[in-house]
């Protein structure tokens, strides 16, 4: 007797796509938005978005689906409008909006920058990256957007996504 869990989802309006060139060169994708709280902080943020009926990943949830080499996930809810994600073996509990509560604690430990220069020039170890998941964007102030957190003042959206993966991956 539980309400289909879809039509409360975030709902698209539109979307701004991947040049073609980089959409041919991979296999799963997903939207970057986040939503901050009334008092300006980020504390959930969006796993599942609908777009004209149908259901999209968010990048964490594209790149765990990715790296699990799991192929779907199932959205369920009760009654009360609890939702959860099955990922493979993974339940993540999600809000009524298709929501992860984000788990900033201890996540600076586990999630290590590389700077894309020092990458690039070859300073990097070649193993660095190896059984790592990684995600590449611009996290210099200035560059791409930052948003409030409990945990930080500012945090770069790229990283906001790394935590969103590791706590599903964690689930």
């Amino acid at each position: 007797s539980a309400a289909d869990p879809r039509q409360r989802l975030w709902q698209a309006t539109g979307s701004v796509s991947s040049l073609p060139e980089f959409t041919r060169c991979v296999d799963i994708s997903g939207f970057l938005n986040a939503a901050m709280g009334q008092e300006g902080i980020l504390r959930r943020m969006p796993v599942l978005i609908e777009r004209n009926g149908k259901v999209y990943p968010s990048l964490a949830l594209a790149t765990v689906l990715r790296t699990a080499g799991v192929h779907e996930a199932l959205l369920e809810s009760d009654w009360l409008g609890e939702s959860t994600l099955s990922v493979g073996n993974r339940r993540i509990p999600l809000d009524e909006r298709g929501r992860l509560l984000l788990r900033f604690r201890g996540w600076h430990g586990k999630i290590k920058p590389i700077s894309a220069v020092a990458l690039l020039q070859g300073r990097i170890p070649h193993d660095a990256l190896k059984g790592r998941v990684v995600f590449i964007g611009a996290t210099a102030t200035g560059m791409g957007e930052a948003v409030a957190t409990p945990a930080n003042s500012l945090l770069a959206g790229v990283q906001i996504h790394a935590i969103a993966a590791e706590n599903i991956l964690n689930s």
